[in-house]
């Protein structure tokens, strides 16, 4: 009996469907084992669990992890390229339950989010809460956490992102936690 992945589908060598992989068992793989054994040098290994279309946990998280220094160096038109396409769009949800708060703004395209960005208080510091995990068919989502420098204010929230073929943002979903008092 072949041995099943945690989600109970077969090997990615008898099934071409499922959902992840494990890295490993293609050809690339193979043939860059060879190479090593060889004594040739390669890329950093990457994350030995693979998803849907080749994009890996660890591609999910670098592109949340461009979104985020983009967040931190609002002003720096390089660093938003290199998170997102030039196509994108950011719902902005207001402050709530994921799924029940409602979109307060929308900003379409690049020059929309370096705008929002600039209006981003320079006292402000996002980081990742967490690793990313799959959303759906096509979306990544991760948890966020944002401090003022002083640490007199934390809050946080969720993003739901679909990414490109480079892996770069093309649509995210802000969903900021609701605010409490003890904050």
């Amino acid at each position: 009996m072949l041995p099943l992945y945690a989600n109970g589908s077969p090997p990615a060598s008898t099934c071409k469907t499922i959902a992840c992989v494990r890295a490993g068992t293609s050809e690339h793989s193979r043939q860059r084992a060879a190479r090593r054994s060889a004594g040739e040098p390669g890329r950093a290994p990457r994350s030995t669990l693979w998803h849907r279309d080749g994009v890996s946990t660890d591609a999910v998280g670098a592109a949340f992890q461009r979104f985020v220094d983009a967040l931190n160096h609002p002003r720096d038109e390089n660093v938003l390229s290199a998170a997102v396409t030039d196509d994108v769009r950011i719902d902005r949800h207001g402050p709530g339950e994921r799924g029940t708060a409602p979109v307060a703004e929308t900003f379409t395209g690049v020059a929309e989010v370096a705008r929002w960005l600039a209006r981003m208080p320079p006292v402000i510091t996002f980081v990742l809460a967490g690793g990313g995990r799959s959303d759906g068919a096509d979306a990544w989502s991760i948890e966020y956490e944002y401090a003022t420098h002083d640490g007199e204010f934390r809050n946080g929230g969720i993003w739901v992102a679909q990414l490109a073929a480079d892996g770069r943002i093309t649509f995210l979903s802000h969903h900021p936690f609701a605010l409490r008092d003890d904050r």
